[in-house]
């Protein structure tokens, strides 16, 4: 028992302890407001856990085919993570603030981590700490830590970290285990997310940092690595592959663009979005591209200023070989940059500012400096606390978004938020504020908004608000030749179809079936909800027609349109063929009860008696089933 008490009482007067319990306080006040929130389902979630069959279908003998199949659903290759999710719906069930918790659990790891990485560099406790700190609550690294589908960010990173750890030990002490492990990391890293292809080449620049001369035992020492990371991450660029456009006339301009962007968000945070748009035309005369080409020749004026300094030194090239493979020559997708790439890149830095911090405090007042980094923390604590709320849901992410930046995908993207149901219930007031706003000159359609109840009213106001919205969007592509026009249009044509304007509602979605860009998911999709419509209007034929197209081009893999299909050929009394569709419901998507119910209904029309108490015992089980999970 005295031992125990003697044990208890060295942790409790150590420093270590009583930092890891301010940084693990610190993060928790910074980053509470994550179990409040939900899940970003029109920006990724949705497609990476909570819809993917990769995470939500399956037993304990399937897990294995997630190594063996790449997630399709947004063209990467991300096992580990894809595992993590398949476990939690296994054990949990998808809940988001198990979610967003786990995530935070991982953050927290990855800056003990850190901690130990610090050591191995040889940095003084002062530093480790300082940086560290800054590292956990920087504004900067919210998006990874607050948007579930980022949990890949934090395990390729705290594998990344390992590996490291691992091989300056290797170096320092030449046991074969060290290297092993560091190889096991790796590996984990990459599997964790793609970006950790860039591990290799910052083992070269930790054998400079130790001084190690440059031999061709080196260089065999990372053929191995690279023989693991490099074949893995290829994976997910082949998904990605295509032609790569340069011109002399703005690639360079767009490289240095980018290469700088990460480097002046993490010193000024201040306006932080999770899709950044490009200023164009990409010339000098942009002050943005004179400022990033004024700010890339800092960075080179600090780096021969302190070249000699090698924790200086080291930060720099290990930010620019963590994500050179990400400064582009061209634009081609939506994330061009992005927040959560800054997330590990940035430890380096973070370290510098701890020896800057340390420097200060040795040789100037302490008092003054304590007071400036008390107040340094406290405001990027109270920009981290804001930008974690931003992140609450798709309705204050995207809201925060377009007042930043009104791009076609950003527009649209918060018209969808407006709505989704359980929004309303989290922004009541914002919603019941645009009641006043006019919707038109039309006094017959005002009175009849507010003729309803007050949900009937903010339901319509939703809509309203929503539409101008989409119209905004169709307005950034007159020519409608982009893909989220497509979806767009489906979501205006939604709206319309719900205010009992078909033929609006109809010309919208035949005017998406011209666009010719999209693929055949996308043009599926247009054919679902022009299938809804003509079920709507009464034309059960032609919804039948769109429900088979669907089928068609999704390869059986549309359940829902397999679903209502079945519906129709049952209130039209064909029974056979509502049986067969019903029955690829039930096979493929056994805990649909709305399914079930229905194929009682079929059964009980064919007179089936047997058949119905088959369909009700095959219910019941996976009543069972879905209760004990």
């Amino acid at each position: 028992m005295q031992k125990i008490r003697r044990l208890l009482y060295q942790w409790v007067s150590d420093i270590n302890f009583w930092w890891a319990i301010i940084l693990v306080s610190a993060v928790l006040i910074v980053y509470y407001p994550v179990f409040y929130a939900g899940y970003l389902l029109n920006f990724d979630d949705n497609s990476h856990l909570v819809f993917n069959a990769l995470s939500t279908s399956g037993n304990w003998r399937t897990a294995l085919n997630i190594f063996l199949t790449p997630d399709n659903a947004n063209k990467t290759y991300v096992p580990l993570t894809m595992l993590t999710f398949f476990y939690e719906n296994m054990f949990v069930g998808f809940h988001p603030w198990i979610s967003h918790g786990i995530n935070l659990a991982l953050h927290l790891a990855v800056c003990g981590v850190a901690v130990l990485f610090g050591r191995e560099l040889g940095l003084t406790r002062f530093v480790i700490y300082a940086g560290v700190f800054l590292f956990a609550i920087h504004p900067v690294h919210v998006e990874a830590v607050a948007w579930v589908t980022a949990r890949k960010d934090l395990l390729y990173s705290l594998f990344y970290l390992a590996a490291l750890i691992s091989y300056l030990r290797y170096v320092k002490d030449g046991k074969a285990k060290d290297y092993i492990f560091a190889l096991i990391a790796a590996g984990l890293s990459v599997l964790s997310k793609p970006m950790a292809l860039s591990l290799p080449l910052v083992l070269f620049l930790l054998d400079w940092y130790r001084g190690r001369p440059f031999t061709w035992k080196l260089v065999w020492e990372k053929i191995t690595f690279f023989c693991v990371v490099e074949p893995i991450a290829m994976v997910t660029y082949v998904m990605n592959a295509r032609v790569s456009v340069f011109s002399w006339s703005y690639s360079p301009l767009l490289w240095v663009w980018s290469a700088v962007f990460y480097i002046q968000k993490f010193v000024f945070p201040s306006i932080l979005v999770p899709l950044y748009g490009i200023t164009t035309p990409v010339s000098l005369n942009s002050p943005e591209y004179l400022r990033s080409c004024l700010v890339l020749v800092c960075i080179l004026l600090i780096f021969w200023r302190f070249r000699r300094n090698k924790i200086i030194v080291f930060s720099i090239f290990f930010y620019y070989l963590s994500l050179f493979f990400l400064f582009r020559t061209d634009i081609y997708d939506l994330t061009f940059v992005a927040d959560r790439f800054m997330y590990l890149a940035s430890l380096g830095f973070c370290f510098c500012f701890g020896i800057a911090v340390e420097y200060f405090y040795c040789r100037r007042g302490q008092l003054l400096v304590r007071w400036m980094l008390f107040l340094l923390i406290l405001l990027l604590m109270i920009l981290s606390v804001a930008q974690v709320r931003i992140w609450k849901n798709t309705y204050s992410l995207w809201g925060h978004n377009v007042k930043i930046r009104g791009s076609q995908y950003v527009l649209n993207q918060y018209g969808e938020s407006l709505l989704v149901d359980r929004y309303f219930d989290d922004n009541r007031e914002d919603f019941t504020s645009d009641l006043g706003v006019s919707l038109g000159a039309n006094s017959a359609a005002l009175q009849r908004v507010y003729s309803r109840t007050l949900r009937q009213k903010v339901d319509i106001v939703r809509k309203v608000k929503a539409l101008k919205f989409f119209r905004r969007a169709l307005e950034k592509d007159p020519e409608l030749q982009s893909t989220t026009t497509v979806t767009i249009l489906m979501n205006t044509g939604t709206i319309y179809a719900d205010f009992k304007q078909y033929a609006r509602a109809l010309a919208l979605l035949n005017k998406a079936m011209q666009i010719t860009s999209f693929s055949p998911v996308d043009l599926a999709s247009v054919y679902y909800n022009r299938g809804v419509v003509h079920d709507l209007m009464g034309e059960k034929n032609l919804a039948i027609g769109d429900f088979s197209r669907v089928i068609e081009l999704m390869g059986g893999g549309s359940f829902t349109a397999y679903f209502n299909r079945a519906t129709l050929f049952f209130e039209q009394q064909r029974f056979d063929a509502a049986w067969q569709d019903i029955l690829v419901v039930m096979q493929t998507q056994p805990l649909s009860f709305p399914a079930y119910e229905l194929a009682i209904s079929i059964a009980n029309a064919k007179g089936d008696n047997e058949l119905v108490q088959k369909i009700v015992k095959l219910k019941d089980f996976y009543m069972k089933f879905e209760r004990k999970r």
